[in-house]
């Protein structure tokens, strides 16, 4: 019988960890960029999609007010949050991070994690409302995810196995 998908991960995960180590440290790093690249890439297509890693959909917008009183459609969350400046890369040879920094992240964390934060006012001098933001996962690994890391993994290391063999 075959054992739940989470310890299967776990044990995958252990193997890819011992097996990260076995690479030289220029080795390792550039499979962690490689892998980094992969993840920026599908973290942006779920933010496209509007849904959290699971894939379930992300809440609903609240209705914006119009000027004009006319009903507005709704636009698609943090899509400026796709472009590379803004979701970044930090590999060094033993981690891979992907995130938010600055202002950006400060509204990303807020926006993840389901905060509160004051809004601004247009009026000099007077606070704005206080505003509890619904919890969307912005970013984070998918089991299709892990799988393609696997994968990734194992496709370096067969062809690290290819380059010792041709000599």
């Amino acid at each position: 019988m075959a054992d739940n998908p989470k310890q299967e991960f776990a044990r995958l995960d252990e193997w890819a960890r011992s097996l990260l180590q076995s690479f030289s440290p220029r080795e390792r790093k550039n499979l962690l960029a490689r892998m980094g690249r992969e993840l920026r890439r599908t973290n942006k297509k779920r933010l496209t999609r509007q849904t959290a890693p699971d894939g379930t959909p992300w809440p609903e917008r609240k209705p914006q007010p119009s000027p004009k009183g006319e009903k507005r459609k709704r636009a698609k969350m943090f899509l400026g949050l796709r472009k590379n400046r803004h979701m970044q890369l930090r590999v060094t040879t033993n981690t891979l991070e992907l995130g938010f920094s600055g202002r950006t992240g400060q509204i990303a964390r807020i926006h993840h994690q389901g905060l509160r934060e004051r809004l601004k006012t247009r009026q000099r001098g007077k606070p704005g409302p206080l505003v509890k933001f619904a919890a969307r996962q912005l970013i984070g690994l998918s089991e299709n995810d892990r799988h393609m890391l696997n994968d990734l993994l194992i496709d370096h290391v067969e062809a690290a196995g290819n380059k010792g063999t041709s000599t």
